[in-house]
């Protein structure tokens, strides 16, 4: 590693220590959960949340969208795989169906914490068990179209395009049966859909923003975020 790429990593690991600490709320509730034990490796997940909540404050601002907004998404951002842990247990005990019952679980959670129903329903507004939701996206809100995007395009803590996202849920075995199942629901498999409503959520929001290119508009929030780091370093 050069000298130049290590100070760029220690830059980007106090940009996201700042951040860690403006969320402190939020981290509380994932150390309550089980996702801070360093030697059970549930950290990335922590990771992963961050970074989305990053993408997120960068979309929204370049969407237009509220400060009130920004600051709900944002934290349901932080919020939406805190039960992550609990989610691959149900999983691992009742297939498919532990997903749902884990969303279920997390929202009921959230609610009884004192969390608003609009942050508890951005936080239901994610990944694959959100899809019966977003059917009819011209009845769905800018703000939820936001954070469901922003997680189709993070792969662990790192902004991809989106087809490498869903190709890579579509390659683990871990969601095979829940793939499977959305035949049933949609009359095709549930990664399909998600690609497909993604895809038009990407189309809406790079036009918006004035990218010539939809595909390129993750690579254009990473490079935002990439900036950020370097500014406030």
């Amino acid at each position: 590693m050069t000298e130049e790429s290590q100070e760029f990593e220690k830059a980007k690991t106090r940009y996201f220590t700042r951040k860690t600490l403006a969320h402190l709320p939020e981290m509380r509730r994932a150390k309550e959960v089980g996702l801070f034990p360093k030697k059970e490796n549930w950290r990335n997940v922590v990771e992963h949340m961050l970074v989305e909540a990053e993408a997120t404050d960068v979309l929204v601002e370049a969407l237009g969208v509220s400060d009130e907004e920004r600051i709900k998404l944002v934290t349901a951002a932080m919020l939406h795989d805190v039960y992550k842990r609990r989610e691959k247990e149900l999983a691992q005990q009742k297939g498919a169906t532990g997903f749902d019952e884990a969303a279920r679980l997390q929202s009921q959670w959230l609610r009884e914490l004192g969390y608003s129903e609009e942050i508890i329903e951005l936080t239901e507004s994610v990944a694959q068990t959100s899809l019966s939701k977003f059917q009819n996206l011209g009845e769905v809100s800018f703000t939820r179209k936001i954070i469901h995007h922003v997680d189709d395009v993070t792969l662990n803590n790192d902004l991809v395009s989106l087809d490498e996202r869903i190709d890579a849920l579509e390659a683990n075995p871990r969601y095979s049966e829940l793939n499977k199942q959305g035949i049933a629901i949609f009359g095709r498999p549930y990664f399909t859909v998600q690609r497909e409503i993604s895809k038009k959520i990407e189309q809406e929001f790079a036009a918006k923003i004035g990218l010539p290119d939809q595909a390129q508009l993750p690579l254009w929030i990473k490079e935002q975020i990439l900036q950020k780091i370097v500014k406030r370093d």
